[in-house]
């Protein structure tokens, strides 16, 4: 017997319903409490670290995005993580290539001294494409595989 009447005076008792509406009700509460668990168990398909100008350093405001990341693959040890590092186009193409492999060296580096393994990192400087949008650009893509 899940459900229970939010406010007894404006809904019937559980106890005064036909069985049939219980069953229903009781369904609908199990669905419901089914439907929680499932959601609180969700992976979201990426996560995004963002930097300033030039700079591979984690910026302070992102660590709660790594620490986010560093909960999810704990708590799902049968995920992994690829990197992918962006820069903006405003820098020269050989300064951007190295500040692409500083910045997923910054993540990779987090994550490892966060108690994540390293084989469960995939990376490469897989170099993204630019979204025309510099500050979106400065981040390194943390996508989640199985």
């Amino acid at each position: 017997m899940l459900f229970r009447s939010p406010h007894p005076s404006l809904f019937p008792s559980h106890d005064r319903l036909g069985d049939d509406t219980k069953a229903r009700l009781d369904a609908m509460e199990a669905e419901r409490l089914a439907a929680a668990e499932a959601k609180k168990d969700e992976v979201p398909a990426e996560a995004m670290v963002y930097f300033d100008l030039g700079s591979a350093r984690i910026r302070k405001d992102q660590e709660v995005t790594l620490s986010s990341i560093v909960n999810t693959l704990i708590s799902k040890p049968e995920l992994r993580v690829q990197l992918t590092p962006f820069t903006d186009p405003s820098g020269l193409a050989p300064l951007n290539v190295g500040l692409r492999s500083r910045r997923e060296r910054a993540v990779m580096t987090y994550l490892v001294k966060n108690g994540i393994a390293n084989s469960r990192i995939v990376s490469g400087s897989w170099p993204g494409t630019h979204s025309g949008d510099n500050e979106r650009d400065r981040r390194v893509t943390c996508i989640y595989m199985k």
